[in-house]
């Protein structure tokens, strides 16, 4: 697990944010924390902002995860392993697969 990682649920963990039974709340958590992030990208268009709000969403989906005991790190090399070898192309910036 990285450094960052283990401060952010240290950070949770201290606030009383990780624990079985808060899935919902962190769940809608972050669906806020995702809206925030497309207001930054479609109306502020602003970078600064955009990291911050992208931050947000990791920081949100890293408290989830730690709920069930998982890690975002692994979360983000299954994700990379299931789609490593994914054949297909891109149309209109959306990559379809075969």
């Amino acid at each position: 697990m990285k450094s960052t990682e283990k401060k952010v649920i240290a950070w949770a963990t201290e606030k009383g944010i990780i624990f079985k039974g808060n899935e919902q709340a962190q769940f809608y958590k972050l669906h806020e924390e995702v809206n925030e992030l497309a207001e930054a990208v479609f109306q502020k268009k602003d970078e600064a902002e955009i990291l911050l709000e992208a931050g947000d969403v990791v920081v949100v989906l890293t408290n989830l995860l730690a709920i069930f005991d998982l890690s975002i790190t692994d979360a983000f090399e299954a994700a990379y392993q299931k789609i490593k070898n994914r054949k297909g192309k891109t149309q209109n910036g959306t990559f379809i697969k075969d």
